[in-house]
């Protein structure tokens, strides 16, 4: 059980006085993260001793200690600092008389390598600072909680486009933040209403689908049917650039080599903030084909809501059928997943 203040102590004195404590503390504050939890949670290192020994006076079980770099951390080095500040309470609690036998290292693995080897280089760094921190033979358990590491490629989301329009690009810029801006207006359809059901106005729609293929003013805006308040949600909690990907049938083999149009992808809610992509490029896409998002398992899908009514996705667990016969190699469990 982890604290980080005296009033946790307290509680625990009070409702489970024999549990088995962790102190967390903060990480190492030369280092940034996307998410920092500092703010949140963990004791200063500087504040260890007097917490440590306030447990001590009320004769807690302290046994480790633990931490958390924050989420996306923006360098590796932020594990070895840490460490070694994990190092420095650890030796304080041994002092006081705790048996320190666990250390916590948290999360913030990234769940893909996007620029070049990061999970690998973290844990170059990882290994080196407990090799001369916590060596093995001091027989401290080392644990960690790499969430974000172990799903977020094993999910990937297929999103049906339910609507697309044609918008004329009146002006794009950027701001200092790099934020794009864009003012758009309906593109006007030459077919007048008074023609009623004449085939001479399916003939002149036609005709302007035909004009405005080439006009590169033009941006096409596609509505699918999840977004941010759905399981894309991580557009906004990481800020996460999306990779799209258009999902072709068979049929349509060389689809993806048709020119590509200038494109927004925005999600089902009435909300102007629920924009998927905001600046794309994609092949002329029509209602009811699709496109999927690979990397989707991390912070998506648990916070997903219902938000205007919309419901969450259907989820397909699937497994090749290599990994399944290494899971299960004297045959299948009762649980049926297909696999592929």
């Amino acid at each position: 059980m982890t604290f980080d203040g005296v009033h946790e102590l307290i509680k625990i004195k009070d409702l489970f006085p024999d549990a088995r404590l962790i102190l967390r503390i903060q990480s190492n504050e030369r280092h940034k993260a996307k998410h920092n939890f500092n703010t949140k949670c963990g004791c200063h290192r500087n504040h260890s001793k007097e917490l440590l020994a306030q447990a001590w006076e009320m004769k807690l079980n302290v046994v480790g200690i633990s931490f958390h770099v924050g989420s996306l951390p923006d360098d590796a080095e932020c594990f070895a600092s840490t460490i070694a500040d994990a190092h420095f309470v650890f030796q304080i609690g041994q002092s006081l008389g705790f048996n320190m036998t666990i250390l916590d290292i948290g999360g913030g693995f990234p769940g893909i390598d996007d620029d070049g080897g990061k999970f690998e280089k973290i844990a170059d760094v990882v290994n080196k600072s407990l090799d001369l921190y916590f060596p093995v033979s001091q027989g401290v358990r080392i644990i960690a909680e790499p969430g974000r590491y172990l799903i977020t490629s094993a999910v990937t989301l297929a999103v049906n486009i339910i609507g697309k329009r044609i918008v004329r690009q009146n002006f794009k810029k950027k701001n200092q933040n790099g934020t794009t801006h864009l003012s758009l207006s309906p593109l006007n359809c030459n077919a007048s209403h008074d023609k009623g059901r004449d085939s001479n106005m399916t003939h002149d729609i036609r005709r302007t689908d035909d004009d405005i293929r080439n006009n590169e003013s033009l941006v096409y805006m596609y509505y699918v049917n999840d977004g941010v308040y759905g399981t894309l949600a991580n557009v906004m909690t990481d800020s996460v650039v999306i990779q799209h990907k258009v999902l072709y049938r068979e049929a349509q083999p060389d689809a993806d080599a048709s020119p590509k149009k200038p494109s927004i992808i925005w999600g089902p809610s009435c909300d102007s903030l629920d924009c998927v992509v905001p600046d794309c490029n994609l092949p002329d896409l029509k209602v009811g084909e699709w496109l999927y998002f690979c990397n989707m398992g991390a912070y998506t899908l648990c916070l997903a809501t219902d938000f205007n009514g919309i419901e969450r996705p259907l989820v397909f667990p699937v497994c090749s059928k290599h990994y399944w016969n290494q899971m299960y190699p004297e045959g299948s469990p009762m649980l049926y997943l297909p696999y592929v």
